[in-house]
């Protein structure tokens, strides 16, 4: 009987460790493999861009030419390639015609010189002559004679100095016109043209040194974009990303365009192309004349998805994004909603999947359906 009572306890025993062992084994199961939920996703789509090719260029340049009405170079005070602020001198004018004048006019007022000088010592004697026989005679007779010369030569001198003062002021005037300096109109690099001679073309070139896009945008793109939204830029030749800034889209269509018959889209209609301007964010390692692609992305105040998507947790928002076949729970930046979506300003890309709307089953690790 006793015997029976063992044996009875150990298979009570055994019965409820293998009870407690497949309780076990069953809990295990259920935290390590999830049940896959029925959940739609959504796939973050593609973000709206425009494409713009162009080259490095100079942000701004002039050119100078010559000016033949103010005579031919008589200095250069640049060389090619140096670089100069706005307002150097670039180099000096000298113009011979006014230069003949100047010497004429000079010629002139030596003359008028002399000639007074002469007048003066004339003048001079006549009033000494006068003033002895004042003191041989001590009459006045005969004095009326030397007051008449006299008041003729003090009218001749008179008129040299007028004539003399006049030919100075022309003078004065004249050496501001003889030399005048032309100055670079902005800060950049000089490109110096060796001839002179040739008024049709550029004597000298400044060019900014602060390099940027020169690009062309249709007029479809061109409603879609603002002068300051961010761009990616791709440099060919220097296979690399850099970013920077629409500084610039011009008013007026781009007249080679017309000249070339214009763009024409698959409708067969005209369509104009404007001239678009992007500024660098960094001018380190940029080279004159490379080509580049810039991207402009168009919804760049955010992501749209279902609002349904989004999970509030205390003050925090989070979506289930799909991860080789797996929900996991990742957080992300909310900036508030448009009609039935919700905009997200960080924390998903392009292509990314996510639970369209989660249900109470779906949890960090069950698996997509």
């Amino acid at each position: 009987m006793k015997k029976t009572h063992i044996i009875g306890i150990i298979v009570i025993v055994v019965a409820v460790g293998a009870a407690v062992a497949i309780g076990i084994g069953t809990k295990k199961s259920k935290t390590t493999d999830v049940k896959a939920t029925k959940v739609e996703l959504f796939t973050v789509p593609q973000s709206k861009k425009v494409y713009v090719n162009g080259i490095i260029e100079p942000e701004s340049y002039k050119d100078i030419y010559l000016d033949a009405s103010k005579g031919t170079v008589n200095t250069t005070n640049v060389t090619n390639g140096q670089v100069v602020k706005a307002g150097d001198i670039l180099f000096t004018y000298k113009n011979e015609q006014v230069t003949e004048t100047l010497n004429t006019c000079e010629d002139t007022i030596a003359t008028a010189r002399r000639q007074r000088d002469s007048n003066t010592a004339a003048k001079n004697r006549l009033e000494a002559k006068k003033q002895e026989m004042k003191n041989v005679t001590g009459a006045l007779s005969g004095v009326e004679d030397f007051d008449s010369q006299i008041s003729t030569l003090n009218d001749q001198i008179s008129a040299a100095d007028a004539q003399i003062s006049s030919y100075q002021d022309k003078i004065n005037k004249l050496r501001e016109k003889e030399t005048s300096n032309v100055v670079s109109p902005i800060d950049g690099i000089v490109t110096l043209r060796e001839i002179e001679t040739n008024m049709t073309k550029p004597y000298i070139t400044v060019e900014s040194n602060i390099l940027c896009v020169n690009g062309t945008v249709n007029e479809k793109d061109k409603l879609k974009l603002t002068e300051g939204k961010a761009v990616d830029i791709y440099i060919f030749g220097q296979k690399k990303n850099v970013t920077g800034k629409i500084a610039t889209i011009g008013a007026k269509p781009i007249k080679e365009a017309a000249a070339l018959g214009n763009v024409t889209n698959s409708a067969g209609s005209s369509v104009s192309n404007y001239e678009i301007k992007i500024a660098f964010d960094s001018q380190e390692n940029l080279i004159n004349g490379f080509h580049v692609q810039a991207t402009i992305l168009l919804n760049d105040g955010g992501i749209k998805i279902p609002a349904t998507s989004l999970i509030n947790e205390e003050d925090k928002y989070y979506v289930f994004k799909d991860v080789d076949g797996k929900f996991e729970k990742a957080e992300v930046v909310y900036g508030g909603n448009q009609e039935d979506d919700a905009i997200i300003l960080q924390g998903l890309s392009e292509g990314d999947k996510i639970a369209e709307e989660p249900t109470a089953d779906t949890k960090e690790g069950t698996k997509v359906e």
